[in-house]
């Protein structure tokens, strides 16, 4: 803690260095660590000095002549002080400039109060006396607004101000910082959206809007901000900022007040077991034996015991990374690095239908709105394998879902998605097939997929996926249509899934990622899609990768020998007489891990 002493001699200090240097008081990174005093996390009055996550943020992004961005939106770890900062950099920006109005605005009442009392008076009472005479003075307008009046040079006489207030209703303002906008959105939505829709379009285009927060959850428009703009960030540029929120994030990782308390690593094999294999966690995201220290003890330090609010917590004021910010239980099933990784890059196919034309030769009709997406059209001698995923087709449910597969690439050529009754399914699902070269057609068959196989049956379809039964009493094997989805194939589909997915680095459409970003373990470990999300397409997906999985990936060479099948023992047939025949050569695909 500074002492009283300290204080007075450091504001002398500086004082003589003013004096000596007069164009000091314009340098702002000057002003910034010379002029304001702070209550610490700790209680503590210190002078500001910006950490290193504050520092990259100002040198980055808003000091830089030609590379100063004006709206930002900012994921945040808790305790780095983004709050802080950015109050006194608008606070400072009022005091040295004219004619500018800034406010910060909170999602409670007495969270505004605090940050006036705390950040800006306190900040405001400590200046340096003969700074405060010299350059300006205050008029307290009410207890939550101050007013500057330039007292110096040829703006005399011209003001600013600087408030706090749980909306910016009125007024127009050329800095505005709103705090904890995550909260706010969840918390209190109308007001959110009455900042949105009434305060942003009010500041002018070369004026300044901060959001910064911690996550919560996925609900709520600071979600769909953040997420929307990070899939665009790289396409930002300072001028495009001016409507467009550039998103940034900082994580634990740039706590280096904390990071440095860590004098002894804990090895992940004593760590204490839970849904977060800390081991994994530590190579997936390339963390030191430091860091996953660090971290393991903010888990202990939130509760522990494997305790799903303990995750949520760790989650989301400690996040690693700006996708498990928003987790609101459970670890990601798949790399949300890797997975985001590919969304930069997923390009979106042409959506349309297949009609036959007048040779009765089923064609590809573009219209934006079809249900089914192509990437890349069915080419001659190829493979193709399709999963599928059923639903009752009600307007609010779940979604159809066919999901085709190049057996050669082992990438997603085309996506089909509606909510159509499973009659018209049927139909959409025998054309595709057919479409694709006759493609493997192995959709499910729980609840509505028995329908919808009975009736592709019916139809004619020529290349079903099937499994076989051996009855050990009456020695019959019958032929069921179908994949079955129980927990047994659920640990060969998914698994399957995400062994292609860890091994390449392209071919997933942008909707399946989109729902590898929530799809999580739950508590006791079970995959699964996040409350209120879906997992429709990862499904479909599971169920095609793991019939690729076992039928082989395809070849230049031919064969018709039978091949043994993992998933068909599962299922409980022969394993060495069942295998569907196919011209290609089976790959030395290992079993999927359990």
């Amino acid at each position: 803690m500074a002492s009283p002493s300290f204080q007075k001699e450091h504001n002398e200090r500086i004082i003589r260095e003013i004096t000596e240097n007069p164009d000091l008081i314009y340098d702002k990174l000057w002003r910034m660590g010379n002029l304001y005093w702070i209550i610490t996390k700790n209680g503590t009055k210190e002078l500001f000095q910006m950490n290193r996550a504050q520092r990259h943020f100002f040198d980055n992004y808003l000091i830089k002549p030609g590379f100063v961005y004006h709206r930002h939106i900012i994921l945040k770890a808790r305790q780095l002080g983004f709050t802080t900062f950015i109050d006194l950099y608008i606070l400072d920006e009022i005091l040295f400039n004219t004619n500018r109005e800034g406010i910060i605005i909170a999602h409670k009442v007495q969270d505004a109060t605090e940050i006036f009392d705390r950040k800006i008076d306190f900040a405001i009472r400590n200046m340096a006396e003969e700074v405060k005479g010299a350059f300006f003075k205050m008029q307290r307008a009410s207890a939550k607004k101050i007013q500057v009046v330039v007292d110096y040079g040829p703006e005399k006489g011209s003001t600013s101000g600087i408030q706090v207030a749980t909306s910016g209703r009125s007024g127009t303002f050329f800095y505005v910082h709103i705090s904890e906008f995550a909260k706010m959105c969840v918390a209190y939505p109308k007001a959110a959206a009455e900042v949105e829709t009434g305060t942003f379009p009010a500041v002018p285009f070369d004026g300044f809007i901060f959001i910064e927060s911690t996550a919560e959850g996925m609900a709520g428009r600071f979600y769909e901000m953040f997420n929307d703009n990070w899939a665009v960030r790289e396409t930002i540029t300072p001028m495009k900022s001016r409507v467009m929120f550039l998103p940034h994030f900082y994580n634990w990782q740039y706590d280096d007040m904390e990071m440095s308390k860590i004098t002894e690593n804990i090895p992940t094999s004593e760590m204490e077991l839970c849904e977060i294999d800390w081991a994994e966690y530590q190579s997936e995201n390339n963390l030191t034996d430091k860091e996953i220290t660090y971290y393991y003890m903010k888990y202990q330090q939130m509760g522990g015991k494997n305790s799903t609010e303990t995750i949520h917590k760790l989650h989301q004021e400690y996040p690693t990374t700006p996708q498990e910010a928003f987790l609101s239980t459970g670890q990601t099933y798949f790399p949300t690095g890797r997975v985001f990784e590919q969304l930069q890059k997923a390009v979106a196919g042409k959506r349309g239908e297949l009609i036959p034309n007048e040779k009765g030769e089923l064609v590809f009709n573009e219209y934006s709105t079809g249900r089914l997406e192509v990437f890349k059209k069915p080419t001659p001698g190829t493979r193709y394998i399709i999963g599928g995923d059923t639903a009752e087709g009600l307007a609010h449910g779940d979604m159809q879902v066919l999901y085709i597969i190049n057996a050669k690439t082992e990438e997603c050529d085309a996506l089909y998605t509606s909510k159509v009754p499973p009659d018209e399914f049927i139909t959409d699902a025998y054309a595709i097939g057919k479409y694709y070269n006759w493609a493997l057609l192995g959709i499910e068959s729980n609840k509505d997929g028995l329908w919808v196989n009975d009736g592709l049956d019916k139809l004619g379809y020529v290349n079903l996926y099937y499994r076989k039964s051996f009855d050990d009493i009456t020695k019959q094997v019958t032929k069921f249509f179908g994949w079955k989805t129980t927990s047994a194939t659920r640990h060969i589909s998914l698994p399957a899934l995400k062994a292609v997915f860890l091994r390449k680095n392209e071919g997933f459409p942008g909707g399946i990622l989109n729902e590898m970003v929530t799809f999580v373990r739950n508590a006791k470990g079970r995959p699964e899609a996040l409350a209120g999300k879906h997992d429709d397409i990862i499904m479909a997906a599971g169920i095609g990768y793991a019939i690729l999985g076992e039928q082989g990936i395809q070849h230049e060479t031919n064969t018709s020998q039978e091949q043994p099948s993992h998933m068909r023992a599962i299922f409980g047939e022969q394993p060495a007489s069942i295998s569907m025949q196919s011209n290609y050569q089976q790959e030395d695909v290992p079993l999927r891990e359990l």
